[in-house]
């Protein structure tokens, strides 16, 4: 990633930095390895140049006076960082999680209240020595809105090699060092990440890839936000970006180099996710996939993260990641594979959403749906004459080539390509009796879709009684529509 700073677009902006942090282990490893990273002079120094920052610090009443007086506190006061520390009740304590959600969700309010953005800071987390200065560049060029992920270390084998300045003065290294220390002490759920292990996790939110003498090719199926404006985006349930994400205006930091952050764990932690036998399942993470469902997820896919302890050999991973776009992609047409066949269940049309599964099943779905451009689906309900048409054909699909062959043909014949851009608003706003032509993804029939002054659509004539927008394609369902 080349990141240049461009202050001639760049407005000072406030910055709310929130963590949420209790407990003798993780309170030694915020104040004690943490904050000393974050001391690295191109980390929160370089940060608090150009930004306004206010750093929160949610803890419990016991630990409090042990943070307030703590060196490494005092060295970020030093910087002009105002420092505030909130107690959380002991009722919220009993449930940690809940305690985190509600910590987070404070520092939301507080940050739109204030016009700031938002960074979330693990207090368990060692970062390289110019981390924050790309985080600076970044803003600064105009991306408000960034992400990026930790390699989770065991802790115990980690600090073997990068022992705690008990001193609270700034550490230095780089990114190339800690990735090194980071994979000689690899967590299990890092190892279990792995796309060759047989023990794939539950919770398949990345998935790895080695490069041998070189270090780790990743991509995330979905990843929380580490930076933004919560005025301008909200999040799920999943803290995952809902409403307001826009992807132009969005970075994932994808080089070692330019940024990368240690998570430290104990051995034991999550280990329910990998305990059972399991390779990696396509099926699996589609399903996950949809679980953990936000506009942002195809971006993050996406984004090719190398985490690298020597220079790159770019051929060496280009050709991973060439695999890994593969893998992703097979995952992304069985995700859009639930999620229609979901749909069609809801709108009548299950024999559609059964033809889905069948190819799907048959790895034959690729060859119907291009996910890579725009397309639209014509769904004939199960009203119409397609379930008679297709019963015999999708049921001897599973098990005869030929069958299975015939059956995607069939398919063919209702799958348009989009050509229009932003046609989903253009629909709903143009003149009464204005029509789009939209041609055959797989032959040259071009059908036509028109809007009536009474706010009705018909497809060829025939009225379309249900439009559902996606990602990159539209689903109309029509009840009369033949099969020729």
């Amino acid at each position: 990633m080349n990141i240049r700073s461009n202050v001639t677009t760049f407005k000072a902006r406030k910055i709310l930095i929130t963590t949420a942090v209790w407990g003798d282990w993780h309170l030694q490893k915020f104040l004690d390895t943490n904050i000393p990273t974050l001391l690295a002079k191109n980390n929160l120094p370089s940060l608090a140049k150009d930004f306004n920052l206010t750093y929160k610090i949610f803890t419990r009443k016991k630990d409090k006076v042990k943070l307030s007086k703590h060196i490494s506190i005092s060295l970020l006061k030093e910087l002009g960082i105002k420092i505030q520390i909130v107690l959380l009740s002991d009722d919220l304590l009993v449930d940690p999680i809940a305690a985190h959600h509600g910590a987070w969700q404070q520092g939301v309010d507080t940050a739109i209240k204030s016009k700031s953005l938002i960074l979330f800071m693990p207090p368990d987390v060692i970062w390289s020595s110019n981390s924050f200065l790309t985080v600076s560049n970044l803003l600064k060029a105009g991306n408000v809105t960034i992400f990026m992920n930790y390699l989770r270390a065991t802790s115990n084998m980690f600090e073997e090699a990068f022992p705690s300045n008990l001193n609270g003065e700034p550490i230095e290294i780089s990114g190339r060092e800690l990735v090194g220390i980071c994979l000689k002490s690899l967590h299990p759920l890092m190892a279990a990440s792995f796309r060759q292990s047989q023990y794939f996790p539950v919770h398949p939110e990345l998935v790895i890839w080695p490069i041998p003498g070189e270090g780790v090719t990743v991509r995330n199926l979905a990843r929380e936000l580490f930076l933004y404006d919560p005025s301008a985006l909200s999040t799920n349930q999943a803290a995952l970006p809902e409403e307001g994400f826009n992807p132009s205006k969005s970075t994932f930091i994808t080089d070692s180099d330019d940024l990368f952050a240690v998570s430290l764990a104990e051995i034991g932690k999550d280990t329910d996710w990998f305990i059972d036998r399991r390779p990696l399942n396509i099926f699996t993470l589609s399903s996950w996939w949809i679980r953990y469902d936000s506009i942002s997820n195809d971006f993050v896919s996406n984004q090719k993260i190398r985490w690298h302890f020597n220079k790159v050999s770019e051929n060496k991973w280009r050709a991973t990641e060439t695999g890994a776009d593969l893998l992703l992609y097979r995952a992304r047409v069985g995700r859009e594979m639930i999620r229609f066949w979901q749909y069609c269940q809801i709108i009548s049309a299950k024999s559609v959403g059964k033809v889905a599964v069948v190819l799907n099943e048959v790895n034959l779905l690729p060859h119907l749906f291009n996910f890579r451009n725009q397309f639209l689906i014509v769904v004939p309900s199960d009203a119409s004459s397609f379930p008679r048409f297709i019963s015999k054909l999708t049921s001897k699909a599973l098990t005869e080539k030929n069958a299975s062959r015939e059956l995607l043909q069939v398919a063919r014949k209702f799958v348009y390509n989009i050509n229009e851009e932003k046609f989903s608003e253009k629909l709903f706003t143009i003149a009464h009796d204005e029509s789009f032509e939209f041609e055959n993804a797989y032959s040259k029939k071009q059908i036509t879709l028109t809007r009536t002054k009474n706010e009705e659509t018909f497809l060829d004539g025939k009225r379309c009684w249900g439009i559902s927008f996606y990602s990159n394609y539209c689903v109309i369902v029509v009840d009369d529509w033949s099969e020729n």
